[in-house]
């Protein structure tokens, strides 16, 4: 695992304004440190820093645009292999006898004092409780108790590029928090013609970017993923440059970005879902989270709530909170 953290960086004074208001609601959310100074800052592993002097920012962060006048970095996250995680997590149920089952739900019913799932195969399966984290399948479990969760799925790429300077060696995961435009000059259109529907047009930032452990390329890289489109699609976008690995993988949101962690009946059946794009780095702590609360051990933040109100989800919208983060 890496613990760089993640870092949002903006030329604007705008973009440099809104990622101070979002450092002091993810302050007040937390209830963790925020540092408005860089002293130290290589040495904190908790909280966050807002860095608005530009000098301090490029001394930490040299290979930066000369563009760039502010940061937000968020210490205590970072990334990690998921394939050797989750295959940990299966070498860890196997030694603690987990009972693994290949099959979908049929049935899913509660009454007296147990719950039975009724399998494909014919069999069932009895118990007290149940907790739903069937990620992208979630919705169509609920609909077996008539419940319906405004949960979206979107599909997102992430393409791998090689990196020969190694220009984001040593640095945090990256965001470019402005909105910009891309400009093709005619040579580009002509060899890509699917670049010109981008062409001119001002387009959302959260560029995001980190450097790349994985030897797909043979040689130094970069991971990259831009959620310029937040819309449902069958198919990733069909331009990537030559050279690069493309990936595409499923988000199960909600509107507000924020996960499904909870009761949705009382005593028995529980919800852990719709983690977004925080699911591998979120994962333990919400496991954790609806492992006390199910076991009348725990209470969840009620933002988590998976019941909260719809027409505030609607209303909470905003562009911090759009696509992946």
């Amino acid at each position: 695992m890496q613990t760089r953290g993640y870092a949002f960086f903006s030329q604007l004074d705008e973009g440099s304004e809104q990622m101070q208001l979002l450092a002091m609601e993810q302050a007040d959310l937390s209830k963790k440190p925020l540092y408005q100074d860089s002293e130290g800052l290589a040495l904190r592993f908790d909280g966050a820093s807002f860095i608005r002097d530009a000098q301090e920012l490029h001394h930490f962060y040299p290979n930066l645009s000369p563009a760039i006048r502010s940061a937000l970095v968020f210490h205590r996250c970072g990334w990690f292999r998921t394939g050797e995680y989750l295959k940990s997590m299966l070498f860890e149920a196997m030694a603690s006898r987990f009972t693994f089952a290949r099959a979908t739900v049929e049935e899913l019913n509660w009454g007296n004092s147990k719950v039975t799932l009724k399998l494909d195969d014919g069999t069932a399966i009895v118990a007290d409780k149940v907790i739903i984290c069937a990620g992208q399948y979630s919705q169509a479990l609920l609909q077996r108790i008539d419940i319906n969760l405004p949960i979206a799925y979107e599909s997102h790429s992430k393409v791998v590029l090689p990196d020969l300077s190694r220009s984001l060696s040593g640095m945090p995961f990256s965001f470019y928090a402005d909105t910009f435009e891309l400009n093709f000059n005619a040579e580009e259109l002509a060899a890509e013609p699917a670049l010109a529907g981008l062409q001119g047009q001002a387009l959302p930032g959260h560029f995001h970017v980190r450097e790349n452990w994985s030897d797909v390329l043979g040689e130094p890289s970069v991971q990259a993923l831009w959620t310029y489109d937040c819309e449902p699609m069958d198919e990733p976008h069909p331009y990537y440059p030559d050279g690069s690995v493309t990936h595409t993988g499923i988000y199960t949101k909600m509107p507000d970005n924020l996960p499904c962690i909870g009761t949705l009946v009382s005593g028995k059946i529980y919800i852990n879902s719709a983690l977004s794009g925080f699911g591998y780095m979120f994962s333990q702590q919400a496991s954790e989270l609806i492992a006390r609360h199910c076991m009348d051990d725990g209470d969840v933040p009620t933002i988590f709530d998976p019941l909260r109100s719809i027409d505030t989800i609607g209303d909470s919208l905003s562009p911090h909170r759009r696509g992946q983060m």
